[in-house]
Protein backbone atom coordinates (compact mmCIF):
# COMPACT_ATOMS: atom_id res chain seq x y z
CA UNK A 1 0.00 0.00 0.00
CA UNK A 2 1.18 3.48 -0.72
CA UNK A 3 2.07 5.88 2.04
CA UNK A 4 -0.77 8.59 3.08
CA UNK A 5 0.38 11.98 3.92
CA UNK A 6 -2.14 14.38 5.30
CA UNK A 7 -2.05 18.10 4.03
CA UNK A 8 -2.94 20.85 6.70
CA UNK A 9 -4.07 23.68 5.08
CA UNK A 10 -5.79 26.88 6.15
CA UNK A 11 -5.47 30.17 4.92
CA UNK A 12 -5.74 30.63 0.57
CA UNK A 13 -1.85 30.87 0.66
CA UNK A 14 -1.47 27.95 3.03
CA UNK A 15 -4.19 25.60 0.69
CA UNK A 16 -2.43 26.48 -2.44
CA UNK A 17 1.07 25.98 -1.09
CA UNK A 18 -0.09 22.42 0.25
CA UNK A 19 -2.10 21.78 -3.37
CA UNK A 20 1.17 22.62 -5.61
CA UNK A 21 3.54 20.23 -3.05
CA UNK A 22 1.10 17.50 -3.12
CA UNK A 23 0.69 17.92 -6.98
CA UNK A 24 4.67 16.23 -7.21
CA UNK A 25 3.62 13.41 -4.58
CA UNK A 26 1.07 11.60 -6.59
CA UNK A 27 2.67 8.19 -5.86
CA UNK A 28 1.44 8.93 -2.38
CA UNK A 29 -1.77 9.02 -0.98
CA UNK A 30 -3.35 12.03 -0.48
CA UNK A 31 -5.96 13.52 2.26
CA UNK A 32 -6.45 17.37 2.75
CA UNK A 33 -7.82 19.09 5.94
CA UNK A 34 -8.52 23.17 6.63
CA UNK A 35 -6.75 24.18 9.50
CA UNK A 36 -8.65 22.75 12.72
CA UNK A 37 -7.97 22.55 16.71
CA UNK A 38 -9.16 20.42 19.75
CA UNK A 39 -9.53 20.42 23.44
CA UNK A 40 -10.63 23.44 24.95
CA UNK A 41 -10.05 25.66 21.27
CA UNK A 42 -12.60 23.45 19.60
CA UNK A 43 -15.20 24.70 22.19
CA UNK A 44 -14.52 28.05 21.14
CA UNK A 45 -14.47 27.60 17.65
CA UNK A 46 -18.03 25.95 17.47
CA UNK A 47 -19.20 29.39 19.66
CA UNK A 48 -17.69 31.05 16.84
CA UNK A 49 -14.78 32.67 18.79
CA UNK A 50 -12.51 31.69 16.46
CA UNK A 51 -13.39 33.42 13.38
CA UNK A 52 -10.69 35.90 13.45
CA UNK A 53 -7.73 33.12 12.66
CA UNK A 54 -7.86 30.14 10.37
CA UNK A 55 -9.20 28.23 12.59
CA UNK A 56 -12.64 30.03 12.70
CA UNK A 57 -15.91 28.11 10.33
CA UNK A 58 -15.30 31.52 7.67
CA UNK A 59 -11.91 30.48 6.46
CA UNK A 60 -11.71 26.62 7.12
CA UNK A 61 -15.48 26.91 4.18
CA UNK A 62 -13.08 28.77 1.83
CA UNK A 63 -10.57 26.53 2.11
CA UNK A 64 -12.95 23.60 1.71
CA UNK A 65 -14.88 25.24 -1.31
CA UNK A 66 -10.98 25.53 -2.56
CA UNK A 67 -10.58 21.54 -1.80
CA UNK A 68 -13.71 20.22 -2.98
CA UNK A 69 -13.57 22.65 -6.70
CA UNK A 70 -10.29 20.97 -7.36
CA UNK A 71 -11.57 17.73 -6.25
CA UNK A 72 -9.25 16.64 -3.09
CA UNK A 73 -9.83 14.32 -0.89
CA UNK A 74 -10.75 16.05 2.82
CA UNK A 75 -10.27 14.24 5.96
CA UNK A 76 -11.23 17.37 8.64
CA UNK A 77 -9.19 16.90 11.39
CA UNK A 78 -7.59 13.76 9.93
CA UNK A 79 -10.02 11.59 11.56
CA UNK A 80 -9.28 8.59 9.02
CA UNK A 81 -5.63 7.94 10.28
CA UNK A 82 -3.23 7.24 11.20
CA UNK A 83 -0.73 8.82 8.44
CA UNK A 84 3.09 8.61 7.76
CA UNK A 85 3.41 11.78 6.89
CA UNK A 86 2.09 15.19 8.10
CA UNK A 87 2.94 18.94 5.97
CA UNK A 88 1.86 21.59 7.51
CA UNK A 89 2.47 25.37 6.82
CA UNK A 90 2.04 26.03 10.52
CA UNK A 91 3.94 24.93 13.89
CA UNK A 92 2.48 27.65 16.33
CA UNK A 93 -0.34 25.42 16.60
CA UNK A 94 0.14 21.40 16.84
CA UNK A 95 -2.85 19.15 16.93
CA UNK A 96 -2.64 16.33 19.37
CA UNK A 97 -3.52 13.46 16.69
CA UNK A 98 -0.15 14.62 14.79
CA UNK A 99 2.37 14.69 17.21
CA UNK A 100 3.47 11.43 17.29
CA UNK A 101 3.59 11.49 13.26
CA UNK A 102 6.81 12.67 11.24
CA UNK A 103 6.18 16.51 9.87
CA UNK A 104 7.11 18.47 7.61
CA UNK A 105 6.77 22.26 8.10
CA UNK A 106 6.88 24.55 5.19
CA UNK A 107 7.05 28.01 5.48
CA UNK A 108 4.02 30.32 4.33
CA UNK A 109 5.42 33.45 3.66
CA UNK A 110 6.60 36.19 5.60
CA UNK A 111 6.45 36.20 9.39
CA UNK A 112 4.77 38.59 11.98
CA UNK A 113 7.24 41.01 13.65
CA UNK A 114 8.89 39.91 16.77
CA UNK A 115 6.58 42.44 19.36
CA UNK A 116 6.61 41.94 23.33
CA UNK A 117 4.45 38.57 22.89
CA UNK A 118 7.18 36.92 20.78
CA UNK A 119 9.78 37.69 23.46
CA UNK A 120 7.57 36.15 26.12
CA UNK A 121 6.53 32.71 24.90
CA UNK A 122 10.27 32.65 24.45
CA UNK A 123 10.62 32.86 27.88
CA UNK A 124 7.85 31.38 28.98
CA UNK A 125 8.07 28.13 27.08
CA UNK A 126 5.12 27.13 29.00
CA UNK A 127 2.92 29.55 26.99
CA UNK A 128 1.06 28.66 23.39
CA UNK A 129 3.22 29.93 20.50
CA UNK A 130 0.38 31.07 18.58
CA UNK A 131 0.25 34.09 21.20
CA UNK A 132 3.07 35.43 19.25
CA UNK A 133 1.74 34.87 15.38
CA UNK A 134 3.68 33.96 12.92
CA UNK A 135 6.58 35.05 14.47
CA UNK A 136 7.33 32.32 16.09
CA UNK A 137 7.49 30.33 13.17
CA UNK A 138 9.62 26.95 13.87
CA UNK A 139 9.84 26.95 17.60
CA UNK A 140 7.94 24.04 18.42
CA UNK A 141 10.52 21.94 17.20
CA UNK A 142 7.94 19.17 16.49
CA UNK A 143 8.64 18.82 12.88
CA UNK A 144 11.42 16.41 11.22
CA UNK A 145 11.85 19.23 8.36
CA UNK A 146 11.28 22.75 7.98
CA UNK A 147 11.39 23.90 4.98
CA UNK A 148 12.33 27.48 4.30
CA UNK A 149 12.25 30.06 1.27
CA UNK A 150 15.61 31.40 1.53
CA UNK A 151 19.36 30.91 3.08
CA UNK A 152 17.88 34.54 5.05
CA UNK A 153 15.08 33.08 6.42
CA UNK A 154 16.78 29.87 7.41
CA UNK A 155 19.71 32.44 9.38
CA UNK A 156 16.26 34.43 10.61
CA UNK A 157 14.82 31.27 12.09
CA UNK A 158 17.97 30.04 13.56
CA UNK A 159 18.59 33.48 15.05
CA UNK A 160 15.25 33.36 17.12
CA UNK A 161 15.76 29.50 18.30
CA UNK A 162 14.73 26.77 15.65
CA UNK A 163 17.25 23.71 15.24
CA UNK A 164 19.95 24.52 12.35
CA UNK A 165 19.82 20.64 11.21
CA UNK A 166 16.04 20.64 10.76
CA UNK A 167 16.12 23.79 8.41
CA UNK A 168 16.65 23.01 4.62
CA UNK A 169 16.38 25.77 1.94
CA UNK A 170 13.87 24.52 -0.57
CA UNK A 171 12.22 27.88 -1.36
CA UNK A 172 8.28 28.13 -1.49
CA UNK A 173 5.99 27.18 -4.47
CA UNK A 174 4.05 30.74 -3.89
CA UNK A 175 6.30 33.03 -4.31
CA UNK A 176 9.91 31.32 -6.27
CA UNK A 177 8.06 33.13 -9.48
CA UNK A 178 5.90 36.19 -8.91
CA UNK A 179 6.58 37.37 -12.94
CA UNK A 180 3.60 34.79 -13.19
CA UNK A 181 1.46 37.22 -11.16
CA UNK A 182 1.89 39.72 -13.87
CA UNK A 183 -0.05 37.80 -16.62
CA UNK A 184 -3.91 39.35 -15.16
CA UNK A 185 -6.78 41.13 -16.16
CA UNK A 186 -6.08 43.91 -13.54
CA UNK A 187 -7.56 46.77 -15.32
CA UNK A 188 -4.98 49.20 -13.72
CA UNK A 189 -1.25 49.42 -14.99
CA UNK A 190 2.11 50.69 -12.93
CA UNK A 191 0.05 51.13 -9.79
CA UNK A 192 2.01 50.42 -5.96
CA UNK A 193 0.41 47.32 -5.08
CA UNK A 194 0.53 47.33 -1.21
CA UNK A 195 -0.02 44.08 0.30
CA UNK A 196 -1.18 43.55 4.23
CA UNK A 197 -4.20 41.80 6.02
CA UNK A 198 -6.60 43.68 8.25
CA UNK A 199 -5.52 42.59 11.23
CA UNK A 200 -1.61 43.98 10.48
CA UNK A 201 -3.39 46.92 9.59
CA UNK A 202 -4.70 48.07 12.58
CA UNK A 203 -1.90 50.43 12.95
CA UNK A 204 -2.98 51.94 9.47
CA UNK A 205 -1.90 55.12 9.99
CA UNK A 206 1.42 54.66 10.49
CA UNK A 207 1.79 51.69 7.63
CA UNK A 208 0.24 54.07 5.11
CA UNK A 209 3.01 56.84 6.00
CA UNK A 210 5.60 54.43 5.15
CA UNK A 211 3.54 53.78 2.40
CA UNK A 212 3.24 57.87 1.08
CA UNK A 213 7.42 57.77 1.93
CA UNK A 214 8.77 55.14 -0.26
CA UNK A 215 6.31 55.75 -3.55
CA UNK A 216 4.99 58.43 -5.94
CA UNK A 217 1.94 57.02 -7.61
CA UNK A 218 -1.48 58.05 -7.10
CA UNK A 219 -4.00 56.24 -5.31
CA UNK A 220 -6.14 54.41 -7.94
CA UNK A 221 -8.56 52.00 -5.65
CA UNK A 222 -8.69 50.50 -2.19
CA UNK A 223 -10.82 47.54 -1.03
CA UNK A 224 -12.53 46.56 2.28
CA UNK A 225 -12.75 43.16 3.16
CA UNK A 226 -16.06 41.93 5.00
CA UNK A 227 -13.97 42.00 8.54
CA UNK A 228 -12.92 45.29 8.17
CA UNK A 229 -13.83 48.57 6.53
CA UNK A 230 -11.91 51.15 8.45
CA UNK A 231 -8.16 48.68 8.69
CA UNK A 232 -7.99 47.85 5.55
CA UNK A 233 -7.74 50.78 3.29
CA UNK A 234 -4.55 49.85 1.28
CA UNK A 235 -4.86 47.04 -1.16
CA UNK A 236 -4.62 49.22 -4.10
CA UNK A 237 -2.95 52.55 -3.20
CA UNK A 238 0.26 54.57 -3.72
CA UNK A 239 0.48 58.03 -2.97
CA UNK A 240 0.04 61.66 -4.16
CA UNK A 241 -2.85 62.65 -1.69
CA UNK A 242 -3.01 63.65 1.92
CA UNK A 243 -3.14 60.69 4.77
CA UNK A 244 -6.58 61.36 5.45
CA UNK A 245 -8.05 61.23 2.00
CA UNK A 246 -7.39 57.14 2.00
CA UNK A 247 -9.99 56.80 5.07
CA UNK A 248 -12.99 58.39 2.62
CA UNK A 249 -12.19 57.19 -0.64
CA UNK A 250 -14.79 54.73 -1.76
CA UNK A 251 -14.48 51.08 -1.48
CA UNK A 252 -13.37 49.88 -5.80
CA UNK A 253 -16.10 48.26 -7.41
CA UNK A 254 -13.15 45.81 -8.70
CA UNK A 255 -13.94 42.77 -7.12
CA UNK A 256 -11.22 40.62 -6.74
CA UNK A 257 -13.29 37.55 -7.99
CA UNK A 258 -13.32 38.59 -11.09
CA UNK A 259 -9.83 38.86 -11.18
CA UNK A 260 -8.12 36.45 -13.12
CA UNK A 261 -4.90 35.39 -12.06
CA UNK A 262 -2.61 32.47 -13.40
CA UNK A 263 -3.96 29.22 -10.96
CA UNK A 264 -1.61 28.82 -8.18
CA UNK A 265 -1.17 24.97 -8.24
CA UNK A 266 1.49 25.28 -11.01
CA UNK A 267 3.35 22.28 -12.16
CA UNK A 268 6.52 23.73 -13.66
CA UNK A 269 6.98 26.50 -11.57
CA UNK A 270 7.34 23.65 -8.64
CA UNK A 271 8.41 20.64 -10.95
CA UNK A 272 11.69 21.71 -11.87
CA UNK A 273 15.21 23.42 -10.83
CA UNK A 274 17.00 22.60 -7.71
CA UNK A 275 14.89 24.19 -5.25
CA UNK A 276 11.96 21.71 -6.69
CA UNK A 277 14.30 19.05 -6.37
CA UNK A 278 15.50 19.76 -2.88
CA UNK A 279 11.66 19.80 -2.19
CA UNK A 280 11.02 16.56 -3.55
CA UNK A 281 13.59 15.28 -1.46
CA UNK A 282 12.73 16.31 1.16
CA UNK A 283 9.20 14.98 1.27
CA UNK A 284 10.43 11.14 -0.08
CA UNK A 285 12.49 11.19 2.91
CA UNK A 286 10.43 12.43 5.53
CA UNK A 287 8.29 9.45 4.44
CA UNK A 288 10.84 6.99 4.31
Amino acid sequence: MPKRILFICGSMNQTTQMHQIAAHLSDYEQAFTPFYCDGLDEVFRRRGWMEFTIIGNKLASRCRSYLEKHTLTIDYQGKNGPYDLVLTCSDVYMQRNIRTTPIVLVQEGITDPETFAFYLVTRLRFLPLWLAGTAATGLSNAYRTFCVASDGYRDLFIRKGARPEKITVTGIPNFDNCDRYRQNDFPHRGFVLVCSSDVRLAIVTRFLRRVLAVTSATCLARTSPPRSTRACTACFLGSGLPLWTFFFLPPTNVSSDSITLPSPPSGPDFGSGDMASRRRMVMNHAVW
